[in-house]
């Protein structure tokens, strides 16, 4: 069932939701990023599980020059912002008639540290970390990876505006 977590005032809770395609860290501050993550949460069950899929910064890293370091001709650009954890695209768009159209799209990378930070404290403990394989082995190299949260049977609430 898809719904918008933002307008849904249901009180529906399922036993697993997932959330994949790195849909997370795309809004403009670290606080609407958070509360986005709270409203997901939201809807787990007690004991049920939050199963998130999103791009590893860890990878990005690594292997910066070769993925995220992308300049093209025309003007656009692909880059890893190391100071805020942001993969920033610029893009320049040239239309047949001339017209051009610039734009930017940002993501905020989350590191594995922060997300097992961030769902510990929505009541959440991290039962696996999996590569983009959805195999348990190291992820270093991994660009995208899996987290599986289990909620907890008395949730904690210690990120403020819950």
């Amino acid at each position: 069932m898809v719904r918008d977590v933002f307008s849904n005032s249901s009180r529906d809770k399922y036993d697993v939701v997932i959330n994949i395609f790195t849909s997370i860290g795309y809004f403009e501050s670290e606080e609407k990023n958070l509360f986005f993550i709270r409203k997901l949460t939201n809807f787990v069950k007690p004991e049920g599980l939050f199963i998130l899929e999103t791009i590893n910064p860890l990878a990005v890293i690594r292997h910066y020059k070769e993925n995220y370091d992308i300049s093209l001709s025309d003007g656009s650009k692909h880059y890893y912002d190391y100071k805020t954890a942001t993969s920033v695209e610029r893009k320049k768009d040239v239309y047949a008639d001339g017209a051009v159209s610039k734009s930017i799209n940002c993501i905020r990378l989350y590191y594995p540290h922060e997300l097992i930070k961030i769902f510990h404290d929505l009541g959440y403990a991290n039962i696996k970390i999996l590569n983009g394989d959805g195999n348990n082995v190291d992820i270093l190299d991994s660009l995208r990876v899996w987290f599986v949260f289990k909620k907890h049977k008395n949730e904690r609430r210690n990120i403020k505006n819950s």
